[in-house]
């Protein structure tokens, strides 16, 4: 199902999407439309500048060191 990229799209997939979190933080672009949305150039390029390294620690800091899709 295609639908317009937003913020909280984009959350629940990478909650919910088992291997989402891996193939967003290699290839942005690619995840987001292989899962149906339609990203901006300015989405796209949010994606790329994030450290994901710190979003991964931060969600380690919650739910320890190997639970959840982010970690």
């Amino acid at each position: 199902m295609a639908s317009q990229t937003n913020f909280e799209g984009l959350v629940h997939k990478v909650l919910h999407e088992p291997g989402f979190w891996s193939k967003l933080k290699s290839d942005p672009e690619g995840a987001l439309k292989a899962h149906g949305f339609h990203p901006t150039p300015a989405q796209v390029a949010a994606l790329k500048s994030l450290d994901y390294n710190s979003i991964r620690g931060v969600a380690q800091a919650f739910n320890g060191p190997a639970q959840g899709t982010i970690c």
